[in-house]
């Protein structure tokens, strides 16, 4: 059998980056490219430490052993140079999606193969299994933690949220809704959507009267924090929810928010806040809707 190193490397190191690239967007943790490039290149030498073995002195009973001992170590390599120190829980869980991701896009990938009649990978072929398997990832990224969230978080959750801003808190409850996957364009940080009348006291004084009357759309709300020294704290989100297509809502990054949920004080020092004058529930159980990426 001819094995084409180039080809395999490059192959195996691009699959395992989109996995482990959707393995972040899924569960929220942060990394960066470079990161998620080395991880991509860990996976690939195991690829080539089994190639090795199995080629030179390795057979039989003790072949599986070596292959699930080495594929443990290097998922858990893996995982640590994509996402460094995590809890034991957070560590577990990257693990445990990492090996879902992948029997996901591999499973998913054949399956498509076969309904077009392909039944086997050779090397011309091989564009064939990788165009695949990125549209299954990307779908999986981009999506899934809205599937992922759905399950482990009820839709009826109602939590307490606190903002705090130059001395100033407000408290709102807050509905964690799986719905709400606005994020920060800049810097992609969840969102909460709160109506403003809410927060209008952690507001100097001098901005009530735009932020109540709005007269002058999104652009007089902007000059208005502008000119309160407050511009470094002013985002522009665009949406498409809340009964409106490609809409733009303006919002402010506080200084911190803490929620509490099942107990525990969730504190989060880069989430922005989306201002509507929508009324979010007619019954005021709630006034704000929070996405559920900030309590991962």
């Amino acid at each position: 059998m001819v094995i084409y190193v180039d080809i395999l490397f490059l192959n195996n190191t691009l699959m395992t980056y989109a996995i482990m690239w959707s393995v972040a967007r899924i569960l929220g943790y942060k990394s960066n490219w470079w990161r998620l490039l080395l991880a991509a290149i860990a996976g690939t030498c195991y690829t080539f430490i089994i190639i090795y073995t199995d080629t030179i002195f390795l057979h039989g009973f003790f072949t599986v052993i070596w292959h699930i001992i080495l594929n443990i170590v290097t998922a858990l390599i893996m995982t640590y140079i994509s996402f460094g120190k995590l809890s034991i829980v957070k560590f577990t869980k990257a693990i445990a999606f990492l090996y879902l991701s992948s029997f996901i896009c591999i499973g998913a990938t054949l399956s498509i193969l076969y309904i077009f009649g392909i039944k086997r990978i050779n090397d011309n072929k091989t564009y064939i299994f990788l165009t695949i398997g990125f549209f299954v990832l990307l779908i999986l990224g981009h999506k899934g933690w809205k599937i992922f969230h759905s399950y482990i978080t009820p839709a009826n959750l109602l939590v307490p949220v606190s903002i705090y801003m130059k001395n100033k808190k407000v408290i709102v409850k807050g509905l964690v809704d799986t719905g709400n996957s606005l994020n920060d364009p800049i810097t992609g940080a969840p969102v909460i959507i709160t109506e403003f009348k809410y927060v209008l006291t952690l507001f100097p004084s001098e901005l009530h009267s735009q932020l109540t009357g709005n007269k002058g759309g999104i652009t007089n709300l902007v000059n208005a924090f502008a000119e309160n020294d407050m511009g470094d704290r002013v985002r522009i989100l665009p949406f498409s929810d809340l009964g409106q297509e490609h809409g733009m809502l303006v919002g402010f990054r506080p200084d911190k928010v803490e929620i509490i949920c099942k107990n525990k004080k969730i504190k989060k020092e880069n989430i922005s806040l989306a201002l509507t004058d929508r009324i979010l529930d007619d019954g005021d159980d709630y006034q704000a809707l929070v996405n559920p990426r900030i309590l991962s």
